[in-house]
């Protein structure tokens, strides 16, 4: 089950704490704003800096099915000062893949549309369809985007593509989906190129340091099972007639305990 991440402190941005935005939201009208432009939607503010928290949950993320259940509540973000002229970017209800995106929206005033993809990774999402047409639309309709900013586009994540089909979403909302590039570091050079991404933004990278970053969440698990088979390798080379011989067990096993790790690595 979903559950919002411990690490992200989130106000409402109509609060008075947060006067320097709220003067500029919908949601967050001055007496004189006739009734036809309120937004009934909650605005909540997060911040693009990580905390102790948000890295910690990253760690867990990567070596333990904790990713199972790091997700944020779906719905509408700010970050920075956004006002009617400011982005929306588009993201997963995964946490990690949220706080990736804020983190790349540091010294930036953005909006963020969070969809419900049942706490699944964009990519992932977009395969399983949880990160679709339907849902976009469906928080697009909700979260009254066009109260809320001037302009009719979203920029959704790339991975996430195979998901949405862009023509329907502007069909039944009038917002023109405009895909990012897939690296959330390029966000801000997207940008300053006018939402035109370079080749080498559309391109896929894995390098090694991708890989060893995946590497204890495929490890861990399979390091479980061979506690298990190593204790299992030392009981049966170690019993005798007598009992079992630790002496014994521990020579004779070593070799098929010794390959058993080798198969894990």
């Amino acid at each position: 089950m979903s559950k919002t991440g411990e690490g992200m402190k989130i106000i409402s941005c109509c609060s008075p704490q947060h006067k320097e935005i709220s003067d500029n939201l919908p949601c967050c009208p001055k007496q004189e704003m006739p009734e036809r432009e309120l937004v009934p939607s909650i605005v909540s503010k997060v911040s693009a800096e990580w905390t102790w928290r948000d890295y910690l949950g990253q760690i867990r993320c990567r070596i333990s099915s904790f990713r199972n259940s790091y997700a944020v509540k779906p719905g509408f973000y700010a970050v920075g000062s956004p006002d009617r002229e400011s982005d929306i970017f588009v993201s997963a209800n995964y946490k990690l893949s949220f706080d990736i995106l804020r983190r790349a929206l540091k010294g930036l005033n953005a909006w963020l549309l969070v969809l419900d993809t049942k706490g699944i990774n964009v990519w992932c999402a977009a395969g399983k369809g949880t990160f679709g047409t339907d849902e976009l639309i469906k928080r697009i309709v909700e979260s009254q985007l066009e109260k809320v900013v001037s302009h009719k586009r979203i920029i959704a994540p790339q991975l996430g593509a195979p998901g949405v089909a862009a023509h329907i979403v502007q069909q039944k909302t009038g917002f023109e989906v405009h895909y990012g590039p897939v690296d959330a570091q390029d966000i801000r050079k997207y940008l300053e190129a006018g939402y035109k991404a370079t080749e080498d933004m559309r391109r896929v990278k894995f390098t090694v340091w991708d890989r060893l970053v995946l590497t204890p969440m495929e490890m861990i698990p399979a390091f479980k099972i061979y506690a298990i088979y190593a204790a299992l390798m030392f009981f049966i080379m170690g019993l005798k007639p007598s009992g079992i011989m630790f002496k014994d067990g521990l020579a004779n096993g070593l070799p098929f305990i010794f390959l058993g790790f080798l198969a894990v690595l």
